[in-house]
């Protein structure tokens, strides 16, 4: 008897998220249209989550393993996976209704496409909906990886769909654990045509508890996010070449995430090394007033090391 592929599996990667799981499982399964699996990897929980689980059963795929952090569970559910396309959705967040419908006709008239995009929504702490910008109209590869790697757009989980059968070898690097999917997607956008549609597919809560929100872990990860993605064999000859803006932009987000957290001393470090090797990434007013504002309070100038260069 021929097993049946679904058209989706839907990977749910979760870790002390016991919470918010069944509302992320029961978003996936109450979407109509395409056949779809549900596989949830907990990743060495310590709280309800694998009682919850047990609830789901029913619903769902359950893989436990040690904790070894998301980009081996996001992994973990790719070797489970069966369905034509993957989808990544963070716990704490859910799919909007007719997400699988939107993603599923944009299968059909795009094929060609590896990464299929779709919009997302945010909500904030006190419930309110939180604007974001459309995505960008997909092009070339290479355009598409430039404007990502320029952070012109971003891909947050739970908004792409991935052909399995075009993802050979490509996988979240283990070592990084922050940033994992952008070297992810940035493979698969460096690689593959890319296709976008404005509808939203995803709906992200933001909570005291989010990962997004430990800066430590941005700050203790360093670069091996651009390490990581910049690598020759990971992308191709001409990709590879954008580092430079890439390393700068990605030391931006560390001095910022330095800020957030009361670190000034890590956050005046990461600008002085943007400064010495893309100063002109410095030359706007949001990051002039940052850089001024928060790391040096109350001087009105600049410090010498900066006016050195």
């Amino acid at each position: 008897m021929t097993e049946t592929v679904p058209d989706f599996t839907v990977v749910i990667p979760t870790y002390n998220y016991g919470a918010y799981l069944e509302r992320a499982v029961d978003s996936v399964h109450a979407q109509t249209g395409p056949t779809r699996e549900i596989v949830v990897v907990d990743d060495g929980s310590t709280d309800d989550t694998p009682a919850v689980a047990a609830r789901l059963a029913a619903k769902i795929t359950y893989v436990r393993q040690p904790n070894a952090g998301v980009a081996v569970a996001r992994n973990a559910g790719i070797e489970r996976a069966r369905g034509r396309y993957i989808l990544f959705l963070d716990a704490d967040d859910r799919l909007a209704d007719g997400a699988l419908e939107h993603f599923h006709q944009a299968a059909i008239e795009h094929p060609e496409a590896v990464t299929l995009l779709g919009g997302y929504r945010s909500i904030g702490i006190d419930g309110i909906p939180v604007p974001k910008r459309s995505l960008p109209r997909m092009t070339t590869p290479t355009e598409n990886f430039r404007r990502y790697v320029c952070r012109d757009f971003t891909i947050a989980s739970g908004m792409a769909a991935v052909r399995r059968d075009a993802l050979g070898d490509i996988r979240f690097p283990s070592g990084v654990t922050n940033g994992e999917d952008v070297v992810f997607f940035g493979q698969l956008l460096a690689w593959f045509p890319c296709w976008s549609f404005p509808a939203v597919v995803v709906e992200m809560f933001d909570h005291a508890a989010r990962a997004r929100r430990d800066y430590s872990r941005h700050l203790q990860n360093g670069t091996k996010t651009v390490d990581a993605l910049f690598q020759p064999g990971v992308l191709p000859a001409t990709a590879l070449k954008l580092r430079p803006v890439f390393a700068s932009r990605w030391l931006l987000s560390l001095a910022r995430a330095a800020l957030q957290g009361g670190d000034r001393k890590t956050a005046r470090a990461c600008y002085l090394k943007v400064l010495r090797q893309r100063g002109q990434d410095l030359l706007n007013l949001k990051q002039l007033g940052r850089l001024v504002r928060a790391c040096w309070p109350g001087t009105g100038s600049f410090p010498r090391e900066l006016a050195r260069g």
